[in-house]
């Protein structure tokens, strides 16, 4: 099985702050809803289809070239 080593540094292309500001929302209504996971994603589905589709989604590249090395068997380092 090949060894391909990569670096933590990632070049996403979307801004840090926007997945800040899912991540503090997302943090937000899991306290109110008392830890309640079904309706975080309640909530979620129906704020995320202006902003997400799958015609705007792209992988960050890092990602997307480990889900290839893991389709291929490929070990990833980090």
């Amino acid at each position: 099985m090949p060894l391909i080593h990569l670096s933590s540094n990632q070049n996403l292309k979307s801004p840090k702050a926007l997945g800040d500001l899912f991540e503090s929302i997302t943090g937000a209504i899991l306290l109110d809803t008392k830890l309640d996971v079904d309706e975080v994603w309640r909530i979620f589905e129906l704020l995320l289809p202006p902003i997400v589709t799958l015609e705007k989604l792209e992988l960050p590249p890092y990602r997307e070239l480990r889900e290839f090395c893991t389709s291929k068997r490929y070990f990833v380092k980090d």
